[in-house]
């Protein structure tokens, strides 16, 4: 294997675990009744937000995904507001995406959650 697709597949892995870290945090934010996430109205109230964590002398793992968060929100809704909005991908499409691309180097990863225990 070269050198670039290990590391093409080490960003695959960080990014797939980084992801699933923002999802189990926004959809615990929807479980407990927050909405408005992609909503242009709340866009100030988002970047203050993200300054107030970029803020924070330290940062855990968890307040990164927090700051993701908030980043994703309001870049969402500038693609929104550019009106040129495009369905995000599941999970599912992902994992088919980067099995197609990377091919043998997905041997014994069958599932994404596989894609998690790396």
């Amino acid at each position: 294997m070269s050198d670039l697709s290990t590391e093409l597949i080490a960003i695959d892995a960080a990014l797939i675990r980084f992801v699933a870290a923002m999802r189990e945090k926004l959809h615990a934010k929807a479980v407990a009744g927050f909405r408005g996430w992609n909503n242009p109205e709340n866009k100030i109230l988002f970047r203050n937000l993200l300054q107030e964590h970029l803020s924070k002398d330290t940062q855990s793992a968890k307040q990164m995904a927090d700051i993701a968060n908030f980043a994703l929100m309001l870049w969402w809704i500038e693609i929104l507001e550019d009106g040129t909005p495009t369905p995000p991908p599941s999970i599912a499409d992902v994992f088919i995406h980067l099995r197609h691309e990377l091919g043998h180097h997905f041997d014994g990863i069958d599932t994404p959650d596989d894609l998690l225990e790396l």
